[in-house]
């Protein structure tokens, strides 16, 4: 089994909630609308590199994502299923 990375934002160097919605946002129009990478600029607002990964190659990214999402909700034992 594949050890699951988490995700971390230090790379991203947002420094505002302002940046952090413009970050969600970019990567959800990216791999679950489908749309087209934003363009280059030479003021990003974070440091979009990790996002170029993820253009690269959206379905592994979206793969990805989803894998994670599935572990996150995922119940870790059989006796936490019958709690629910």
């Amino acid at each position: 089994m594949l050890p699951i990375r988490s995700p971390c934002f230090c790379p991203y160097r947002i420094s505002s909630l302002k940046h952090l919605a413009v970050a969600l946002t970019d990567v959800e129009d990216l791999l679950l609308f489908g749309k087209p990478p934003v363009k280059k600029s030479q003021a990003d607002p974070y440091n979009r590199a990790q996002y170029w990964t993820y253009a690269a190659n959206a379905k592994e990214a979206f793969r990805e994502f989803y894998f994670y999402c599935f572990m996150l909700v995922k119940p870790s034992c059989v006796s936490c299923l019958m709690l629910l």
